[in-house]
């Protein structure tokens, strides 16, 4: 009886079961990881102009700039999407400084990877 059942099951799961990936996932995302997925995916879609690639020198320039006189600035990262589109520029205040990074908006920068910081005013 137990080989009966057990030559069932196989055969179910070898003929008849078809597998339904990842919709049978979607149930268990909590509204605040489908909405992040959202945003993270219309991050990866938006596309900035790319501004002219600045000097690191040029950029501790103009964030000291800004970080003594309270401006805000933008900063394009020197990274694209799959689509070799530029992602979307950051704005803020610049919070801190150091030799190698720029703190804004609660996140860390690499200098190296920033590619224009431009000081609005």
């Amino acid at each position: 009886m137990d080989q009966d059942f057990s030559a069932l099951i196989n055969n179910y799961f070898q003929h008849d079961y078809r597998d339904r990936g990842i919709k049978k996932w979607r149930g268990f995302f909590l509204s605040d990881h489908t909405s992040a997925l959202r945003k993270m995916d219309q991050d990866n879609v938006y596309s900035e102009k790319k501004l002219p690639k600045m000097t690191t020198d040029k950029i501790f320039h103009n964030a000291m700039h800004a970080l003594a006189n309270y401006y805000t600035v933008t900063i394009q990262l020197d990274e694209t999407n799959f689509n070799h589109e530029t992602k979307k520029n950051i704005s803020g205040f610049i919070e801190n400084m150091s030799d190698n990074y720029i703190y804004i908006e609660n996140r860390k920068l690499a200098v190296q990877d920033i590619r224009a910081l431009i000081i609005n005013r």
